[in-house]
């Protein structure tokens, strides 16, 4: 085995990698929230808790039970907040660091040439949707500690000693942790086992079963979560067991696929039709066939093959759809699924270029650098497609127009921007798809309604409502709707029901709080206000709202303590100032009550309430003029 090359050729490389991989990644950097990062990281209220890096250790409340990568959230969002950019940066570094790790391993593999494998891995598309996509975090997280649990593993085998070993244990529960997809490790072992010595004995059996009883654990605990949480009621793509395995097959050959010609890569793929199914069976055969005929005639190359492809084919099995999944009910497979298995790909890919360097240098140099610029240009578009929402939504719907979802979400990124036609457009051809989605229909009611078209938007709320009663979504909207509109004894019976599905969301019980306090029912207002307040402390409107309901009870000193914290989270709101003036006034406290007007004058000179209120204030203080 040859050791790694001298320094200089090393930084040369490791920098060479780190520059294209920014480069490829660059559009992604200046890009936003998309898809389900809002629920990820924006309305992640486990951020916010000082307690969140421990919560979700001991009382997991989301989908899957990662809390590796929950807590390095907990510690991002301390970092960066709610700004992008440190979440993408981060999400890159781990991608490179991937394939500097990579790299290594090729080298410890004995393939010289391993940090084209790195370089190669560092710049495929198929790896942008794990690497732009914030809430795809635990993808980028996982496979670096597994790389550095292959790595220790490596150097167990040489040593035998027992530090390796346990090193590379931790560090693949840490990866579990992460995300459980790669639980398939224990199996890549004894194929590292049969590719040195030709076969894998008792003891690479007995080395290797604390590594299998890490991932049965592990891998159990996800599925309970994605058959209670994740899946739970919704529907997902019923099979049968045999059309489940000949989906999974096709779903082998398409990764295959689009690592050898990553073209048409996209969020949401069409699900497989009975007609293509048969094509997964076949392709069963033809792999196991091409197995067959390295095991037989390949020697060393071949071994090594499979060695690549085994990798490959073992990392993807979690994810080929053999075992239910949430996303069975979008698609079978997704982008985001390959980026584990890339690595075997890369790897052979790596040992290939090997070969071709040794024999014709100059031609593998510029076969290289070819193929990298390819696959950069090719990444750095897909990654364009991750700015917003509009950009990757539009894509999808470009290249899969019959995705209920896509043109959902689009509707949804065009509302955002207030083009509600083109919205209301989308919702409806979503509709003609899936009938039957009580969101798409209270989200097309949502711009009817902000169209001012409020009889079509009740009509779509009232028949969300028949699909699913149990929506909160829909009554709280026609709440609000009932409410503008002059219907506020039905606004209050939507909003009372919206709570009672989730009493949980502020927004709701903010809103809920409002509608009471125009009603005249004050105690219960309050009541409101304050399980708002509780779910998000820095909700400024309900606190706001709140704070005018004490106003008006005349508890001045309890009204101020809540204009003082919504002046905390909006300082430059000059209604506030002045409202705080006006009770600090009211309470004596007139030196203070001046500080607050002037204030709000500096921010709106032309606020004649504010300069009425200061004049009393010198009046009051006996220096009229």
């Amino acid at each position: 085995m040859s050791g790694p090359p001298r320094w200089p050729g090393t930084v040369l490389r490791a920098g060479a990698i780190a520059g294209a991989t920014l480069w490829a990644y660059g559009p992604a950097l200046r890009g936003g929230w998309v898809w389900d990062d809002d629920v990820e990281i924006l309305q992640n209220r486990v951020l916010r808790d000082p307690r969140g890096w421990w919560t979700p250790w001991v009382h997991p409340a989301g989908q899957d039970y990662f809390p590796l990568k929950s807590t390095l959230q907990w510690i991002q969002w301390r970092l960066w907040g709610p700004e992008p950019l440190g979440y993408h940066l981060t999400s890159v570094a781990l991608h490179l660091l991937s394939a500097w790790l990579l790299w290594r391993l090729l080298l410890r593999l004995g393939i010289r040439q391993g940090w084209i494998g790195g370089l190669l891995f560092a710049l495929h598309p198929l790896a942008a949707e794990s690497v732009a996509w914030i809430a795809e975090f635990k993808n980028a997280l996982s496979l670096p500690l597994l790389l550095a649990a292959m790595l220790a593993w490596l150097r167990f085998e040489r040593t035998r000693r027992a530090g390796p070993y346990a090193a590379s244990l931790g560090l693949f529960l840490l990866a579990l942790l992460a995300k459980s997809t790669v639980v398939m490790l224990p199996c890549v072992l004894l194929l590292h086992a049969w590719w040195r010595r030709g076969r894998a004995g008792p003891g690479d059996w007995l080395r290797a079963a604390p590594f299998f009883a890490a991932a049965l654990a592990l891998g159990a605990v996800t599925l309970e979560f994605q058959a209670h949480r994740a899946i739970g009621p919704v529907a997902v793509v019923t099979a049968g067991a045999g059309e489940r395995l000949a989906g999974a097959g096709l779903s082998l050959l398409f990764y295959l696929g689009k690592v050898l010609w990553p073209a048409r890569l996209m969020p949401i793929y069409p699900h497989w039709t009975d007609r293509q199914l048969w094509f997964g069976l076949a392709g069963w055969l033809a792999l196991g066939a091409g197995a067959a005929a390295l095991l037989r005639r390949g020697g060393a190359a071949g071994r090594a093959a499979l060695l690549g492809l085994g990798f490959f084919a073992l990392n993807l099995l979690p994810v080929l759809g053999i075992v239910p999944i949430a996303f069975d009910r979008l698609s079978w497979v997704a982008d985001h699924f390959g980026y584990v298995s890339l690595v075997g790909i890369a790897g052979l890919a790596a040992a290939a270029a090997d070969l071709a360097w040794r024999r014709r240098p100059a031609l593998a140099a510029a076969g290289t650098a070819a193929l990298a610029l390819a696959l950069a240009a090719s990444t750095r578009a897909q990654a364009a497609s991750f700015r917003d929402a509009e950009a990757l939504w539009s894509r999808a719907v470009r290249l899969n127009p019959a995705a209920p979802l896509a043109r959902n979400n689009l509707g949804i990124a065009l509302a955002d921007r207030g083009r509600y036609p083109e919205a209301i457009a989308q919702y409806q051809a979503s509709l003609r798809l899936d009938p039957g989605s009580a969101e798409v229909r209270t989200n097309l009611a949502n711009s009817l309604a902000e169209s001012g078209r409020g009889a079509e938007a009740e009509a779509q709320y009232r028949a969300a409502l028949r699909l699913d009663p149990k929506f909160w979504g829909a009554s709280f909207n026609l709440g609000k709707l009932l409410a503008r509109s002059g219907h506020p004894e039905g606004a209050l019976a939507e909003y009372a029901r919206a709570m009672r599905l989730n009493p949980d969301y502020a927004p709701g019980a903010y809103e809920f709080g409002n509608a009471l306090a125009q009603a005249g029912r004050t105690a219960e207002a309050e009541e409101w206000y304050r399980r708002a307040l509780h779910a998000d402390p820095d909700l400024a409107d309900a606190r706001l709202n709140y704070g005018n309901l004490l106003a008006e009870q005349g508890r001045a000193s309890d009204a101020i303590a809540q204009y003082e914290v919504v002046l905390r989270l909006e300082p430059d709101s000059a209604d506030v100032h002045n409202n705080l003036g006006s009770l600090l006034a009211m309470s004596g406290r007139l030196a203070e009550a001046r500080a607050q007007f002037q204030q709000a004058l500096r921010l709106k000179p032309d606020y004649a309430e504010a300069r009425a209120n200061l004049r009393r204030i010198d009046l009051m203080e006996g220096h009229g003029r």
